[in-house]
Order: structure tokens, then sequence, then C-alpha cells
């Protein structure tokens, strides 16, 4: 069987791809070689200085244009659980669900091996998160529900 990402998306009803950030706007995406294999977990959004090799050349000059937003867009009035792992630029869309983790106190899973932690930490802990470090991850969890408590005896 050949593995086909339009035919994925088709199949997953996922006719428009978005990309979260803490502006609304456009962002240009890499187009991998997807019959290729490589790390697809790992391609980063932006170049940089430390940019990982995923398995294959990645080309940071022709971007498919892709539609950025904020979370704070969709307006939720319950969300119970974030989960960021976008290698590099999860304090991106941290700021732009600023007003909605506010608002709903979610529990966020973040990975930070590509993030500055430092940063991560400061956007939480000025939302009253208590923040717990598990390997590459952290687990934030709003001072106000009683599982941050428990989580604190482990």
């Amino acid at each position: 069987m050949v593995y086909d990402p339009k035919l994925n998306i088709q199949i997953n009803h996922l006719m428009t791809t978005r990309a979260v950030g803490a502006s609304s706007g456009e962002i240009g995406v890499p187009m991998p070689n997807y019959f290729s294999a490589s790390s697809f977990g790992s391609l980063e959004i932006r170049k940089t200085d430390s940019t990982e090799f995923i398995g294959q050349a990645i080309d940071y000059e022709n971007l498919q244009k892709t539609r950025l937003m904020v979370i704070d867009e969709l307006n939720l009035q319950r969300l119970d659980l974030i989960k960021i792992d976008i290698e590099g630029m999860e304090i991106e869309a941290l700021q732009g669900a600023q007003e909605t983790i506010f608002r709903n106190r979610p529990q966020l899973i973040i990975e930070k091996i590509k993030s500055e932690e430092s940063q991560l930490i400061a956007f939480l802990d000025n939302l009253n998160y208590k923040i717990f470090s598990f390997g590459i991850n952290l687990l934030a969890v709003h001072t106000s529900d009683p599982a941050a408590e428990q989580i604190a005896r482990l």
C-alpha cells in the first residue's frame, strides 16, 4: 500500500489545514517529500541555526501558504486539555490562546525540547499555573485545580 498524504487529509475530512500561533494571518509551511522515509513529527516550520535533520533536506524557500490562526479566535466556552508539540513554536501557540487559557483553565502538556523552557514557565506562571517537568514535556495545571496539589504529592 502506498501512503498518500492528500488522500489521508480527504479521508479524515481535513480539507482545510491551519496552523496556530500568536497572531492571525498566513505562514509558509515547508513541503517535505512524504514518500521518503523521514521523521515528519520533527519537521520545523521555521528554519533556525539548530533545525533538526529529519532524514531529508527540507526546502525552506518554496513554502505552502497556510492560514495562521490564534486559538482565541475559536471562542471556546469549554476546554479541558491543550497538548502542544509544534517544534519550537509552542510559546506562540500559547500567546494566541492566552484568553482561552485564562477563561477555561485547561490542563496543558507542552513539549519543551525546541523551546525556551524559562519563557514557557514564565508565561504559565503569569496565568497561575503550577508547572511539573516530565522528561521532554511540561505539565501545567491551574492552581485552582485540585489535581495540581495531587500531582505535587507524587
